[in-house]
């Protein structure tokens, strides 16, 4: 913007100081006349007042010119700090400026949320393409066999490949759950055995695992879809962890219970389990651990209103309790 146009501009916003001053003058060559007074009288006055109104007039438009250019400036470099404003020179500027604040504090906030975001899902997938390698890789083996006993190995690695496609788009789903969600009356049992059948190709070729599923007699409130995909990554963990024993669903009270008699969760290890991308001691020596199987059935739980915590004792075995609470089961 030119130095005329920025004159002009500060002029028009000193238009009432502009007219008070020529009021001002006409009121001293009104009253010189009335009184009959020496027209000099007033012709002095008004060049004192409209000197003053001049110096004023230019110092305070070196001021706007000056202040311009630093916001200006400002605009221009979109990394520049705040702090870096011209100092406020009133009351009202002294407003504007905390109420500019206060927007960049809301900004940022929502930036870095969303750069914090952008990050998870990139490191994300990031470990889930590296995770993926290997049941690929190892059904391209099992795929140039001929002999029949390698069938068990090839489901059960084509098993754990779906498991990680359908983990990645259920994390992915996780940012608009509550949209997805369809809260209605949940046999547990149904769910339970639906878990089951897509687990199974897990337990192939390993007989000294046995499975045990007990009748719940639990009817929820919850997510048909959701709460399997809970179901269902905790009896993964407990056939996975589990090297020889059993592995149980059963009912306590209105607490489902997953229970194995696998390797166990070391008790300073406990506290993390549910942290995203923590895999612990027994995740680093499992090639198919990914850390993001019980963050995910976390996540879903809370936003289901459901319980989940777990207990663990190293080498003998884990029990994973999953509750719905009493209040939900009132809901329509």
């Amino acid at each position: 913007m030119n130095p005329v146009h920025l004159a002009l501009c500060y002029l028009w916003e000193k238009r009432a100081s502009a007219f008070l001053v020529m009021g001002a003058c006409a009121f001293f060559f009104v009253v010189t006349e009335l009184y009959h007074a020496p027209m000099e009288l007033a012709i002095y006055t008004s060049m004192m007042l409209v000197s003053g109104a001049s110096v004023a007039f230019f110092v305070g438009l070196y001021r706007f010119c000056a202040t311009y250019k630093d916001l200006h400036v400002l605009l221009r470099q979109s990394t520049a700090s705040l702090q870096q404003m011209p100092a406020p020179r009133g009351l009202l500027d002294k407003e504007w400026q905390q109420l500019v604040y206060a927007v960049d504090a809301v900004r940022r906030s929502t930036v870095e949320r969303s750069e914090a975001a952008v990050r998870d899902a990139q490191e994300y997938y990031t470990l889930w393409a590296h995770q993926i390698k290997t049941p690929l890789a190892a059904m391209q083996l099992l795929a140039q066999e001929n002999e029949t006993d390698t069938k068990d190995l090839f489901l059960s690695e084509l098993f754990q490949t779906q498991q990680y496609v359908d983990m990645v788009m259920n994390y992915q789903r996780m940012a608009s759950i509550t949209r997805d969600l369809c809260v209605c009356k949940v046999d547990v049992d149904a769910v339970v055995n639906s878990a089951v059948g897509r687990v199974r190709p897990m337990l192939l070729g390993r007989p000294d695992i046995m499975l045990d599923v007990q009748a719940t007699g639990l009817c929820v409130v919850s997510d048909t879809k959701w709460l399997g995909v809970v179901v269902e990554q905790l009896l993964t963990n407990a056939v996975k962890y589990t090297r020889h024993g059993f592995v149980r669903i059963y009912a306590c009270d209105d607490t489902l219970v997953v229970e194995d008699s696998g390797i166990g969760i070391a008790p300073d290890e406990l506290p993390r389990v549910f942290d995203r991308g923590y895999t612990g001691l027994n995740g680093r020596s499992q090639r198919h651990s990914s850390g993001l199987g019980l963050y995910l059935c976390r996540q879903i739980t809370h936003k289901l209103g459901h319980g989940l915590w777990l207990e663990s004792e190293q080498g003998k075995g884990t029990r994973v309790f999953l509750s719905f609470p009493k209040v939900a089961m009132m809901l329509e």
